[in-house]
Order: C-alpha cells, then structure tokens, then sequence
C-alpha cells in the first residue's frame, strides 16, 4: 500500500520524487511494525506502567537497524541505490515524531513523512490497511474506498506556521471517503479494541 501510494505521487513530476524515494517509503512501510512487543499495544502500556519511556516505532528503527547489521544487508541494498543515508531516512519515515535526530527529509518532499506514518491529520497508509483488514475480519462493513481516494490525491505546496513544505493532500470530493475511514475506525474501536472481552484480557 504505502508502494502504491508513493508510485501515485511519483506519477505526478512536480512531486520530484524519485524511484529511491519510492523504495525507502516501501522498506519503511514493510518494517514500521517490526518494534510492537507481545500483544502489541497492551505491552506498549505495561511498559510505561513500569515507568519506561518505551515506543514501538523506536523499536522497530533499532531492530531494522540491528537486522541491517547482523546480516550484512549493506551490499544488497547498495543495489538498489540504498546506502546509510537513504536507512537513516527510511528511520525517519518510521519514527515521524522523534525530533531528536538529524532531518533529512528536505520541505519540498515532507509528503513522504506522512505516507507511512502521517501524524499532521493520521490519514495514513497503515490506518487504510489495518481498517480495511480487521473491518473484514469482523464482518464490518466499510464505505472507504482505497482506489477512489488514490485517484485524488497530490502533494501540494502548503505554508504551516510560516514554513512552506509540501503535503500530502486530497480533492475535496472525496472528503466523505476519508470520513468513512475514520468512521469505521471508531466502529472497530467500539466492536473490538475496546470492546470488554480485550480489555479484560489486556488487564490480565
């Protein structure tokens, strides 16, 4: 998903994305997840109950990195034009909210922060997957069409607190489409997330 999303803006050459661009988006939607502990988001909240400053995309930027490393992935991803910085920028994509690190993902191409992990408005490609997976799981019927909101969607020069960088943005017909996704979000949040019989088993 975030493949095809990132392809869709790379179609438009004002983007000035690049197909290294594309890749780093893809990795990082592939490995995002790799730090959520035993039973996901309940052990996230057991270790801050511990008193441990501890977060799953944190995590999954030091378990890429180890796996870089302990199996010498470096000579595989120079072939596809991947080297130190492009896994310090796939990081980045990762780990949106960690200001702590060195940025270097330029203005002209923040939209690629908010394709995997977008935490200006959380219109995401991993909210598309996991509500268009457990809404079928469960029997939920869902509204949200992926390939309609594909077809409008361009990353567009916006000015935020006087910076001018370009975002991820979408035609104002399909508003409703993207209330949907957040709609059967909040239905699968009442019929499952936190639905008793979890969090019981989450208390537990």
């Amino acid at each position: 998903m975030a493949g095809v999303l990132a392809r869709r803006l790379k179609a438009d050459k004002t983007s000035k994305m690049t197909e290294v661009d594309v890749r780093c988006v893809e990795i990082a939607g592939l490995c995002h997840n790799l730090g959520h502990g035993p039973l996901s988001h309940t052990y996230q909240e057991f270790m801050t109950e511990q008193g441990k400053d501890w977060k799953h995309e944190e995590q999954s930027v030091r378990i890429l990195r180890h796996l870089i490393e302990a199996n010498n992935l470096y000579d595989k991803l120079r072939r596809f034009r991947i080297d130190d910085k492009e896994v310090h920028v796939i990081c980045q994509l990762i780990d949106v909210k960690n200001t702590k690190k060195e940025e270097l993902i330029p203005p002209h191409k923040f939209y690629l922060k908010q394709i995997v992990n977008n935490n200006i408005n959380g219109v995401d490609v991993q909210k598309w997957d996991y509500v268009a997976r457990d809404a079928r799981m469960l029997g939920i019927t869902s509204a949200f069409e992926v390939d309609r909101v594909l077809n409008f969607v361009k990353a567009c020069t916006v000015t935020r607190n006087e910076e001018r960088r370009k975002e991820i943005c979408f035609r104002d017909k399909v508003a409703g489409d993207l209330n949907h996704l957040f709609l059967t979000r909040r239905r699968l949040h009442y019929a499952a997330y936190h639905h008793r019989v979890a969090t019981a088993i989450s208390i537990m």
